[in-house]
C-alpha cells in the first residue's frame, strides 16, 4: 500500500487509527472459538441413562431416537466447517488490521459460538418452524458478519494488497454470498416445509463445490504462489514502496 494511501486510511479511521501487521492473535483466537464450537456440537448427543439391566433393544430404540440429532450434528459441523474456510481464505489475503476489523472479527466470532444452541434447539425440534428459521437466522446471522470483515477489508484495499487478483475478491464474496441467499430463503420456505428448508441448507455445499470448480485455475495459482512466499522475494520490496 502506498504512503499516500496509508495516510489517507489512517486519517479517515480518526480515533479507530490502530493498525498492525501481526495477524497471529487474531488467528488463533478464532480457530480457539471454531474449535470449542464445532466439540461442543457433539456433546449436546448423550444417549439416556439406563440400568445395566436393561434390554438390548431398549438401548438400540434409544440411539435410534438419536438420529436427527445427530444428522443435525453432520449438517452444523459442515457449516462451522465452510466458515472456518471462508475465515481461513479470506485472512490469506488480508495482511493486517485495525480497531474496527478486530471489533467485526470478535462479533463474528460471538455468533460461532453460539451456533452449537441453535444446533440443539433444531435436534431436539427438527420439524418445528420456530427451531428452523432460528437456526437458518442465526447462521444468516454469521455469515453477513464474515462477509463485512471481507468487504471491510478489500475496501479501498484497506487491509489486503494494492494488486490482488479481482478475481479472488470476487470468488471469496461469492462463497459469502450465496450461503447467505441460502439461509435467507430457508426461513420463508420452513413456513411451508421445515424438510424443504433443511434439505436447501445443505445445498450449501453443493454450490460451494461449483464456486470452487469454476474458480479453481485462480486458487491453483494462490497455492503456488501464496501471499509470505511473495513478500520473501528480493525484488518485491522495493517495488512495493515506489
Amino acid at each position: 500500500m502506498s504512503e499516500a494511501r496509508r495516510a489517507h486510511l489512517e486519517e479517515e479511521r480518526g480515533v479507530w487509527a490502530e493498525r498492525g501487521d501481526d495477524l497471529t492473535r487474531l488467528l488463533q483466537f478464532s480457530d480457539g472459538v471454531f474449535a470449542i464450537a464445532a466439540t461442543l456440537l457433539a456433546l449436546e448427543i448423550r444417549i439416556p441413562d439406563f440400568p445395566r439391566t436393561a434390554l438390548p433393544q431398549v438401548l438400540l430404540l434409544a440411539i435410534v431416537k438419536l438420529v436427527p440429532r445427530v444428522l443435525v450434528y453432520g449438517l452444523t459441523f459442515l457449516n462451522i466447517a465452510v466458515l472456518w474456510l471462508s475465515h481461513h481464505r479470506a485472512f490469506t489475503h488480508i495482511n493486517g488490521y485495525d480497531t474496527p476489523l478486530l471489533w467485526m472479527n470478535a462479533f463474528f466470532l460471538m455468533l460461532v459460538a453460539f451456533v452449537p444452541v441453535a444446533s440443539s434447539t433444531l435436534g431436539r425440534y427438527p420439524d418445528n418452524v420456530g427451531a428452523v428459521v432460528f437456526y437458518s437466522g442465526l447462521l444468516l446471522a454469521t455469515t453477513l458478519a464474515e462477509m463485512q470483515m471481507w468487504l471491510y477489508s478489500t475496501s479501498k484495499r484497506r487491509l489486503v494488497d494494492d494488486d490482488i487478483d479481482p478475481r479472488i475478491v470476487r470468488y471469496i464474496t461469492l462463497r459469502g454470498a450465496f450461503p447467505a441467499v441460502v439461509f435467507l430463503t430457508a426461513i420463508p420456505l420452513s413456513f411451508a416445509s421445515t424438510l424443504l428448508a433443511e434439505v436447501l441448507i445443505l445445498g450449501i455445499f453443493f454450490v460451494s463445490s461449483i464456486l470452487g470448480r469454476v474458480y479453481s485455475p485462480v486458487l491453483a495459482h494462490v497455492v503456488s504462489h501464496p501471499r509470505g512466499k511473495k513478500r520473501a522475494a528480493p525484488g518485491d520490496r522495493p517495488s512495493r514502496s515506489s
